[in-house]
């Protein structure tokens, strides 16, 4: 019982920061975001740093394996013929593609996830304003929706089932206790 009570007071506790977002904190986040002044803040989504991060390592990441993967393709031939020893991250030469091909699938899988989780949502007069984080490196996308255009997506294959909403024509995960008030939250959904 009592670690029951431990984990809800500490959830009680974050989202009651997350909701007291500061003038300062907000107004960087304006800034950042470039959104007009009249918008307010009502969604911020946790772990947003760490999203950005786990993407552009893994970008990265991918992107030294791939240059190794092209280099080896195109000297495999050029260079003298070595033993090949059986120790380390593969035990056969042919391993190091099925390592790359892989490592690629789970950038892939990061890529999408980003794609679809809005790191903050700002809202004025029945028009919303969701930010992701971009593709690129340290950018953002925007993506514009109204009120009512919100829709829960619900798929068999979708381990997010319960957190998965299309904005507008774009499919997202929201965690609805991110929301600044549950008002907000319904108010999006287009209940009044």
């Amino acid at each position: 019982m009592q670690n029951s009570h431990f984990f809800r007071h500490t959830r009680l506790k974050h989202s009651q920061s997350n909701i007291s977002v500061g003038k300062k904190k907000r107004g960087s986040f304006v800034k950042t975001d470039n959104i007009p002044a009249e918008y307010e803040l009502i969604y911020r989504a946790p772990m947003g740093t760490y999203i950005s991060i786990a993407k552009n390592i893994s970008t990265m990441t991918a992107i030294i394996i791939c240059t190794g993967a092209a280099y080896t393709a195109t000297n495999e031939y050029k260079l003298p013929k070595q033993r090949f020893e059986y120790i380390g991250l593969v035990s056969q030469p042919d391993d190091f593609w099925y390592f790359a091909v892989g490592f690629i699938a789970i950038t892939m899988i990061i890529r999408i996830f980003v794609s679809k989780y809005p790191l903050r949502i700002y809202h004025s007069n029945g028009r919303y304003i969701a930010v992701y984080d971009s593709q690129l490196p340290y950018l953002s996308s925007k993506h514009v929706f109204s009120k009512g255009e919100v829709k829960e997506v619900i798929s068999r294959f979708n381990p997010w089932n319960n957190a998965t909403y299309r904005l507008g024509n774009r499919t997202s995960l929201l965690l609805s206790q991110y929301f600044r008030t549950p008002a907000d939250y319904n108010h999006m959904l287009g209940y009044n």
